[in-house]
């Protein structure tokens, strides 16, 4: 019996940016199969950390922005879905959000 392992999420970015403005963040998997790797996988990501995803993209290592429109203090949640559909752990950044001034 072979067992799908499921991949390990990962996400860098700023801990602060400012409301209306872009911010980057980096979306990694590691997966120890080598064609789970090679396809990339399914990004799932909660911005604002209420458990809906609110964005999903797909591919290898990804740069994508995002702008917070009101200030505060955000755990952006991000699962990574592998092609057999092994899903991550949740993987939390916390990012502060300042006012425009």
């Amino acid at each position: 019996t072979v067992h799908n392992v499921a991949p390990a999420a990962l996400i860098t970015g700023p801990s602060s940016s400012v409301a209306t403005f872009d911010a980057t963040f980096v979306l990694s998997a590691s997966d120890p199969s080598q064609l789970d790797q090679a396809a990339g996988f399914v990004f799932q990501i909660d911005w604002n950390g209420d458990d809906i995803v609110d964005q999903t993209v797909s591919g290898g290592n990804l740069s994508i922005t995002h702008s917070f429109s009101a200030s505060g203090t955000y755990s952006i949640t991000v699962v990574a879905i592998d092609k057999d559909g092994g899903t991550s752990s949740e993987v939390v950044l916390t990012h502060t959000v300042a006012t425009v001034g």
